[in-house]
């Protein structure tokens, strides 16, 4: 069940409100050359764009999803600092609270809450392959 989607605007509100929770090491690496530019990406990013795509994909009942936005951040904040690894990422992102802030979340989604994300974008599960070999699908004939 998707209760919120964050706008453009809540995620500007949210880097402004909280920028003063940082400490003086964060400032200065959010100042470097990489992250700068990353916020810069993210402020202009407006992943209410796609919410008419994705309200679909969300059942009308259930346990309260984690924020959609909060995952576009994360994997485009992912990409432009060139990890290659989901795991590796949401290590980092849990223990690390200038990405926790550049991501608009400081309860960051898990490894798994992002691969539910890609499987609910997709439809294709690619762990489901690794369990169920496509020999456990073949008619069994009467």
């Amino acid at each position: 069940m998707l209760k919120y989607f964050s706008s453009i605007w809540d995620y500007r509100a949210f880097l402004k409100s909280r920028k003063s929770s940082l400490d003086s090491s964060q400032h200065l690496r959010l100042s470097s050359k990489s992250f700068l530019s990353a916020s810069h990406k993210l402020k202009k990013l407006d992943p209410s764009l796609v919410q008419d795509i994705l309200l679909p994909l969300y059942s009308s009942t259930g346990r309260p999803a984690i924020d959609p936005a909060v995952f576009i951040r994360s994997f485009v904040l992912m990409q432009h600092l060139g990890y290659l690894s989901l795991h590796k990422w949401c290590d980092d992102l849990a223990s690390d609270s200038l990405l926790q802030y550049l991501v608009g979340s400081f309860s960051p989604p898990s490894v798994a809450s992002h691969y539910d994300f890609i499987v609910r974008l997709t439809g294709v599960d690619s762990h489901m392959n690794e369990l169920f070999p496509k020999a456990h699908f073949k008619k069994i004939k009467d």
